[in-house]
């Protein structure tokens, strides 16, 4: 656990349950009858066993559930096992739209309570037990993420604090959350789309993996603007007073320059 997660978990126990952690393993620590239940074949096992796997007891039955991801060029397909009195087993719902585009980064293990199971996030994914498995968060549930919950400095942790406060919205003003120290030189291999605006002095930039963020360069801080629009990176465009994103050649969203009041065309986090 870094310093910072250690600070946060005080902070939060001192009001509170106490925020666990994913305790990551080394590479072929999971049995080979528990790869058997997130794994169809070869390939898929091989990957499995080259990889790190994180575990923590969720339900606190003294017993550990592990998340495994088997990652492929598309991405990381993430998975819950825990081990029955007749088995390995698989407790995890949402296999196909759990798509990490990065290395999975499991982090914090909430104080919900869910039938007993702790509701847990790994990188920009949130998810609950409704009963029978794990499955994603929605608009409702990230909007019952408490204060004290998330480090709200980290930058890792800017998606899920937007959709904290802004799930299922389609029109609102952003009220920014800055971050200490501005964007500096960054690989065009990175980049969806970099817009400067003059009359603000915010640089407007979409990373590949879909985050959109607003630079400060002369104040030395940045915000995060919103999450992925859909499935390809949006392109950005500056037209009278708003900044506007397009996916696949359609408006997604837009913001205004100024005021930062957002119009989605497609609320987020349901």
């Amino acid at each position: 656990m870094t310093g910072w997660a250690i600070l946060l978990a005080l902070s939060v126990g001192a009001a509170g349950p106490v925020l666990r952690f994913w305790e990551r393993l080394p590479a072929g620590k999971l049995p080979a009858a528990a790869i058997a239940i997130v794994c169809g074949d070869e390939e898929c096992r091989a990957r499995v066993v080259r990889a790190p796997v994180w575990r923590a007891d969720l339900n606190g039955d003294g017993k550990h559930e592990y998340l495994v991801a088997d990652c492929r060029k598309e991405g990381c397909r993430l998975d819950v096992v825990t081990s029955t009195t007749v088995g390995w087993k698989s407790i995890f719902e949402p296999r196909e739209s759990a798509l990490l585009v990065t290395t999975p980064g499991p982090g914090e293990i909430f104080p919900r309570l869910r039938n007993g199971y702790r509701d847990f996030r790994v990188s920009d994914l949130a998810f609950k037990w409704n009963g029978r498995a794990y499955v994603l968060y929605q608009a409702a549930d990230y909007h019952a993420i408490e204060k004290g919950w998330l480090d709200e400095l980290d930058p890792a942790s800017a998606v899920l604090l937007w959709l904290r406060d802004y799930a299922g919205k389609k029109e609102f003003d952003l009220v920014p959350r800055y971050l200490p120290g501005a964007f500096g030189a960054l690989p065009a291999a990175a980049l969806a789309g970099r817009v400067s605006d003059p009359k603000t002095g915010t640089e407007w930039i979409s990373f590949l993996k879909g985050n959109m963020w607003a630079n400060l360069p002369k104040l030395e801080r940045r915000f995060f603007v919103w999450p992925p629009l859909g499935p390809a990176p949006p392109q950005l465009k500056l037209v009278g007073e708003w900044l506007i994103a397009y996916s696949e050649g359609q408006e997604a969203a837009r913001i205004h320059r100024r005021t930062l009041h957002v119009r989605l065309v497609k609320p987020l986090g349901e």
